[in-house]
């Protein structure tokens, strides 16, 4: 059950970052922004099963992921520029303070796909996928 849930959700990691570089090259930088983060959020639901509420709870969960060793270049900054720049797109009206940039999405796409990458590699390490 646990590799089942961990392959169908590293899965929909993959063909959210696939879904972002397509939006990447035809310009539509906001609808990317949308899609990295849901890659890495998919992530913690191949992991945990459910995604926690609030987002310091997915940070602990991301931090607990990096302690175990199926992360390793965790680095909070980036992932929480991930988040950013989601909230920022989805919600107009909160006004995040952050610019949306085609530098930055392509930034946070790389980050993106690097934690999923190297997920990927040490959950097959593991035997977990």
């Amino acid at each position: 059950m646990l590799k089942e849930r961990v392959t169908m959700y590293l899965t929909e990691s993959k063909e959210k970052l696939k879904s972002a570089e397509k939006n990447i090259e035809l310009g539509f930088i906001k609808t990317a922004a949308h899609e990295i983060y849901y890659a890495a959020r998919a992530l913690v639901l191949a992991l945990e099963g459910y995604v926690p509420r609030d987002k310091a709870s997915t940070w602990r969960k991301i931090r607990d992921f990096k302690r175990a060793g199926i992360v390793t270049k965790y680095v909070p900054e980036e992932i929480q520029r991930c988040y950013a720049y989601r909230r920022r797109v989805d919600y107009v009206e909160i006004r995040e303070e952050i610019k949306i940039t085609e530098e930055g999405i392509k930034q946070a796409f790389k980050i993106s796909q690097e934690f999923v990458n190297e997920a990927e590699r040490i959950l097959k390490d593991r035997n977990f996928i």
